[in-house]
């Protein structure tokens, strides 16, 4: 019996279509969705992999005019082709046979656990399952195993995949397995950058995984996937850290997962977090991977000072590494600037509880300064301060640092006019009062008057224009000077 989690009607009318658009080829599901209907897993969307013998191209085409749904090329060189359909529920992706039949084709696979196919044909049943290579005996036993060493060698993105499987599943690698994944991990060094990151946002959607980014690390895959990785085995970690910096990395991203049941209890951090930032990735895991990467820096930062160790700006020098990374993984312009700037600024919040007592203005030019990303970085820096339990670290000090953290991103929902004022003049009105042309002075002149705001200095818009001509008759002074 199929389970009812799916619209099935709806799924064995897209299958029919198939079939009869494929006719006289035989037609197959294979893989993940088989493994899914084994395990009665529950998918918000359901991916579908086709085998045809036939003209996949044609046959894909055909079914993606019939249900107005969108056709895109995934892979031309394998005749790999993906189907959505209009509400976005269904994908279905179109691969050939490879080799004769479907036994040889499931030779060619990555894992037992996706060798496993079903012949639609005639009949949409689980009794009608073709399992050569034993994958229903490995579910059973929830473990992840390789095929063959050549097949990994092949595609080199499932070495990456087994860690994902493991990760979705929540199954043990086998033995074996785990051996040719930690002796091939060099191969993903020169794999397209999209595959990779398809991979990794499938492990950080786990709500525990930091438990897979240890596994990618002993198995060394992490050195070849981010730029600079290796290097952080390499400096001592300082009075301050308990762990080496690659452990540490790690150990912040549990700390954030860790932050979960408190961020629960805020709706409007829990919607801030949740945001889409591009299909099938939210603020959240972009902001994981951004925990792992925050102390990327330090290596090339380290040196030692009056017999003291240093990393004086590795947070910049983090940054241009991260930009890097982003860049080999293909992210967006956007998620590169949101990794970028939780690298870069992950020590402001530090400095801002230091002074959060005496200066309105610092806090101000901190959510100026880090805008929509400014929650996000406080998050990583509990974490961050959560993960550093050296012997110099301070109980009383990571107390205090908790409390005034959660202070202000409770206060940036709550009084986010206080925190962040509206403006009372624009530049438009700088340049129109003043008499000047658009230039740095503009901003300047607005950048004061918006840390006046921010500590209640000035609170009209007459009060704003009697502070910007003051602040210029300043600034014209020091130039005269």
């Amino acid at each position: 019996m199929l389970p009812i989690f799916i619209d099935m009607e709806k799924l064995k009318k897209f299958l029919k279509l198939i079939t009869d658009l494929a006719y006289p080829y035989r037609v197959y599901i294979v893989g993940g969705l088989v493994r899914d209907l084994l395990l009665n897993r529950q998918k918000a969307i359901i991916d579908c992999d086709i085998v045809i013998s036939g003209n996949v191209l044609k046959i894909s085409k055909d079914f993606s005019e019939k249900i107005n749904g969108y056709w895109f090329i995934l892979d031309s060189e394998h005749e790999v082709y993906r189907v959505v359909d209009k509400e976005g529920s269904f994908r279905f992706d179109f691969t050939s046979m490879k080799g004769e039949d479907i036994y040889q084709d499931l030779r060619t696979r990555d894992y037992t656990i996706n060798a496993l196919a079903m012949d639609i044909t005639e009949d949409f049943s689980l009794g009608n399952i073709i399992d050569p290579l034993y994958g229903q005996e490995d579910l059973k036993r929830r473990i992840v195993r390789a095929i063959s060493e050549q097949n990994l060698i092949v595609d080199p993105i499932r070495i990456l995949r087994g860690v994902s499987l493991s990760s979705e599943l929540d199954f043990e690698i086998e033995s074996g397995t785990w051996k040719l994944l930690s002796q091939y991990a060099y191969l993903l060094e020169k794999e397209a950058g999209e595959r990779i990151s398809e991979e990794l946002f499938k492990i950080l959607k786990n709500k525990n995984s930091f438990k897979y980014f240890i596994l990618l690390n002993e198995l060394k895959i992490l050195d070849v996937i981010f730029l600079g990785w290796k290097q952080l085995r390499i400096p001592p970690p300082g009075p301050y850290h308990h762990l080496p910096i690659d452990e540490h990395s790690i150990e912040t991203l549990r700390c954030l997962e860790n932050l979960s049941l408190q961020i629960q209890q805020c709706k409007q951090l829990l919607e801030y977090l949740n945001e889409k930032i591009r299909e099938g990735r939210t603020r959240f895991e972009i902001l994981k991977l951004g925990s792992l990467l925050h102390d990327i820096g330090k290596p090339p930062a380290y040196h030692v000072e009056d017999g003291k160790l240093k990393f004086t700006g590795h947070e910049k020098i983090g940054a241009e590494i991260t930009r890097k990374i982003c860049q080999r993984l293909k992210f967006s312009n956007r998620e590169t600037d949101m990794v970028c700037k939780y690298v870069y600024y992950h020590l402001r919040p530090g400095f801002l509880v230091d002074c959060i007592a005496s200066s309105k203005r610092a806090v101000f030019r901190y959510f100026r300064d880090t805008e929509n990303e400014a929650v996000a970085i406080l998050l990583l820096s509990l974490a961050d301060k959560e993960a550093t339990r050296g012997e110099l670290s301070d109980e009383s000090d990571i107390r205090r640092h908790h409390e005034i953290i959660w202070d202000l991103i409770h206060a940036y929902f709550q009084k986010k006019e206080e925190i962040k004022p509206p403006r009372l003049i624009t530049g438009w009105d700088v340049m129109e009062i003043l008499k000047i042309p658009s230039g740095p002075i503009v901003g300047k002149i607005l950048r004061e008057i918006e840390e006046a705001q921010a500590e209640k200095k000035i609170t009209t818009r007459e009060e704003a224009i009697k502070y910007a001509k003051a602040i210029y008759a300043q600034l014209s002074r020091n130039v005269e000077k």
